[in-house]
This record gives structure tokens, sequence and C-alpha cells, in this order.
């Protein structure tokens, strides 16, 4: 079994629904590394590129007021 190794970029607790389950929103990022191991995945080009899209519109959101 491979563990793969995410980074949480946004957690919110939403409006109790009355169900037994906590009601929770997450946006995940994949790190492209499984927990077991100590390298990195080989990526392509294409989602190394997304990748750093992704992160730098979350350190943009981060630098806003």
């Amino acid at each position: 079994m491979r563990i793969l190794v995410y980074l949480v970029r946004d957690l919110a607790v939403l409006e109790d629904v009355g169900s037994d389950h906590l009601p929770v929103h997450a946006r995940l990022c994949l790190t492209g590394r499984p927990a077991d191991s100590k390298r990195p995945e080989t990526v392509s080009p294409e989602d190394r590129r997304d990748v750093k899209e992704v992160l730098q519109e979350y350190h943009e959101e981060q630098r806003r007021p």
C-alpha cells in the first residue's frame, strides 16, 4: 500500500447538517512524494508547472488582506 503526502491548503468547518459526521471542507495539495520514500516521485514538466501555478496562487491569496 502506498501512502501519499498532502498539504492542507484550506480547512473550514461547515454548517452542521444534522448528521453524525463532522462537516469539514478541505483543499489538499499533493506533494508528489510517497510517505514511505526519501526521494520524491518523478513528475512530468506539465505537472511541475501545474504545482508551481497552484502554489503561486496560494501565496498570492495569503498576501491579500
